[in-house]
C-alpha cells in the first residue's frame, strides 16, 4: 500500500526493460547530528560512499562531515569529523582507504583552496596531511575531486570578474609510501577549455570530460586515462555528433565496468523541447561501446535529466533538476528505472543531490526544511532502501 505522503511512479524507458511491479519499503530521514559544540548547516550538500558506508557533508562554515553505516536496516552516524573554525568544506570523495575533503580558509586573504586527506583505521577515518592547492592564482575552488587508493584527482575551475569560469585544470597526486607527492598536472589530448568539469575515476581508469568542447561537429567531451607506473597514460576519447543545444558529457560515472555518460539540453529558448539522456558505455578504456539504447523519461521532454549521476557497481541514480527527487535503476536482471519522489512537505522545491550505496539511494536536500516560504538551510538526506533490487517508495512510517 502506498503510505500517506506517497505518489505514483513514473516508469522510464531503457531497452529490454521489463515494466513489473516491485515490493513496497519504507524510507528514512536523516538529520544533521552534530556534536557538542558544533553546528551542521545544509545537510545533504555533499554526499559520497564506498560499499556499505555513506558519508554526508554540511556546507555550514565551519564545515562537517558525517560518516554513516547501515546497521539493523537502518543507517546510523558512527563519526563526525569538524572543521576548524574558519574553514567551510564543500567537497569530498571516499575509497577504500583514503577519505579526500575539499576546504577553505574563509577567513584568510582569496580564500586558499586545500584538500584534507583522511586515511581509514580500525578505529574510524583519521586525519593524515593536508595538501596545498597546485594553482594557488586561481580564482576559484575544487569543482570535482576523485580518489582512490594510490591516486587522487582534482579539477580548479578560474572565474572571470563576471563569475563565468573560463577554463579548468586537472592536477593529480601519488602516494608516495605514507605520504601523498607533489601535484602533477594533468594534460588534456586536446585543447578543451574546461577540461575537468566532470571527472570520475576508480583504482585502474580515470575519466575526464569538458561537456563544452566542440569540434568537426563531434563533440569530444571524455578522455579515458589508465594508471600504469604510477602515471595516467590517455587512452581514448569518446564523443557524440549531437545538435546544437545539447551538452554531452555533462555528468559521468564509473559504475564497475560501465561508463556512464549523460546529455543535457539548454533549459530555455529550444525549440521543440530538447530532452535529456543517459548512455551506458561498457569496454573500454581503449573503446568505450554504447551498451543499448539512451535512458530518457517519458511525459514529456526534460532538459535537465541526467545533471548529475551517481552508481555503485550495481545501482545508477540519476537527478533532474525539475524533479523532486531522482530517477534509479539496476544493471541487474531486467534494469527496471522508477522515479523517486520527496513528498516530505517540508523539502525544498529543487537543488538535490544523489547518491547510492548496498542497493540504497539517497537524496540530499541542503536547503530543507521549506517554512514560510523560505529555506531554512538545515538539510536533510531521504534514503531509499533496496532500489537495487527494484523496490518502491511510500511515505514514512
Amino acid at each position: 500500500m502506498i503510505g500517506e505522503w506517497g505518489r505514483p511512479l513514473l516508469t522510464l524507458l531503457f531497452a529490454g526493460a521489463s515494466l513489473a511491479a516491485g515490493a513496497v519499503h519504507a524510507q528514512q530521514i536523516l538529520r544533521p547530528e552534530p556534536p557538542p559544540g558544533h553546528v551542521a548547516g545544509m545537510f545533504g550538500d555533499a554526499m559520497t560512499t564506498w560499499k556499505g558506508e555513506l558519508g554526508v557533508l554540511s556546507a555550514s562554515t565551519p564545515g562537517l562531515v558525517s560518516i554513516y553505516t547501515r546497521s539493523g536496516g537502518a543507517w546510523h552516524a558512527v563519526q563526525h569529523m569538524p572543521a576548524e573554525p574558519r574553514f567551510s568544506m564543500y567537497r569530498l570523495a571516499m575509497g577504500e582507504t583514503w577519505l579526500a575533503i575539499a576546504t577553505r580558509d574563509i577567513g584568510a586573504t582569496g580564500w586558499p583552496n586545500y584538500v584534507d586527506m583522511y586515511r581509514r583505521t580500525a578505529a574510524g577515518w583519521s586525519f593524515a596531511q593536508r595538501l596545498n592547492s597546485p594553482a594557488p592564482s586561481f580564482n576559484g575552488y575544487v569543482r570535482n575531486l576523485v580518489v582512490s587508493d594510490s591516486s587522487i584527482a582534482i579539477s580548479l575551475g578560474e572565474w572571470s570578474a563576471n563569475d563565468v569560469m573560463v577554463r579548468s585544470r586537472v592536477y593529480t597526486y601519488t602516494l608516495e609510501g605514507e605520504l601523498w607527492g607533489e601535484a602533477r598536472e594533468l594534460v588534456p589530448p586536446f585543447d578543451a577549455p574546461l577540461f575537468g568539469e566532470v571527472m570520475a575515476a576508480n583504482a585502474h581508469m580515470l575519466v575526464v570530460g569538458d561537456p563544452t568542447f566542440f569540434s568537426g561537429g563531434t563533440r569530444f567531451a571524455i578522455s579515458t586515462f589508465v594508471r600504469e607506473n604510477d602515471e595516467w597514460r590517455f587512452a581514448s576519447s569518446l564523443g557524440a555528433s549531437i545538435p546544437d543545444g545539447y551538452a554531452f558529457g555533462r555528468a559521468m560515472a564509473l559504475c564497475g565496468s560501465r561508463l556512464v555518460v549523460s546529455t543535457t539540453g539548454r533549459t530555455s529558448g529550444a525549440s521543440p523541447p530538447v530532452q535529456g539522456y543517459v548512455t551506458v558505455y561498457h569496454g573500454g578504456p581503449e573503446s568505450w561501446v554504447a551498451d543499448g539504447a539512451p535512458i530518457v523519461t517519458i511525459g514529456g521532454p526534460d532538459p535537465t535529466f541526467g545533471s548529475s549521476l551517481a552508481c555503485s557497481e550495481s545501482t545508477l541514480a540519476i537527478r533532474s533538476t525539475r524533479t523532486k527527487g531522482a530517477y534509479a535503476l539496476s544493471f541487474d536482471g531486467d534494469r527496471q528505472v522508477r522515479q523517486y519522489i520527496v513528498t516530505d512537505p517540508e523539502a525544498s522545491s529543487g537543488g538535490f543531490e544523489v547518491a547510492v550505496a548496498g542497493g540504497d539511494l539517497f537524496i540530499g536536500d541542503p536547503h530543507g526544511p521549506w517554512l514560510s516560504g523560505a529555506p531554512q538551510n538545515d538539510g536533510a538526506v531521504y534514503v531509499y532502501p533496496g532500489v537495487g533490487e527494484f523496490i518502491l517508495i511510500q511515505g514514512f512510517d
